[in-house]
This record gives structure tokens, sequence and C-alpha cells, in this order.
């Protein structure tokens, strides 16, 4: 089996977060790693002050980007997996 590059892109998305909390800084830990099929990864996003909304809900979003295509959304709210009910069972990133 070949091995894959993968890539993390931990992401911050709120048009309020700018305006009321400043500039906020991610920084996300390895950049990229490169694995077999079937072996386990893990990333670290880490945000330089806090992320959540007024509900206690995280702002952070996590997409998967494969080279030469757009990133594709994965986890959002930090730790809720993203399911597109259009995405073909088969190729779906979480096994």
């Amino acid at each position: 089996m070949g091995r894959y590059l993968l890539l993390g892109l931990c992401a911050l998305f709120s048009l309020s977060l700018t305006g009321s909390y400043g500039q906020i800084v991610l920084t996300q830990s390895p950049d990229y790693v490169s694995v077999s099929p079937g072996e386990t990864v893990t990333f670290t996003c880490k945000a330089s002050s806090d992320v959540t909304d007024k509900d206690g809900k995280s702002w952070i979003r996590w997409f998967q980007q494969k080279s030469g295509q757009a990133p594709k959304l994965l986890i959002y709210g930090a730790s809720t997996r993203h399911r597109d009910p259009r995405a073909d069972q088969r190729q779906r990133f979480w096994n």
C-alpha cells in the first residue's frame, strides 16, 4: 500500500469573533504527516485565547485538504464530525 500525506487545517470561523475578541492565533501541530492507510493520526490545534461562544460552543473547525482539491469540512464545534449526506460511504475519511 502507498503512503498518504495528510494535511489538517484548523480554522476559526465567526464574523462576530473578529470584532469582539480581537486577533486570535491558531497553532496546529504537526502541520502535516505522512501515513499508510489505516494508521491513526492526531493533530492538535491551540488558540491564543478563548474561542467559545456564550453557550460554550467552540468556533474551531477542522478541514481535510487533498492535493489539488478544495478543503473539505471534517469536524465542527471542535469535536463534532461533519456528515455529508452526499458523500460516498466507501470514500469517507472516518472508518
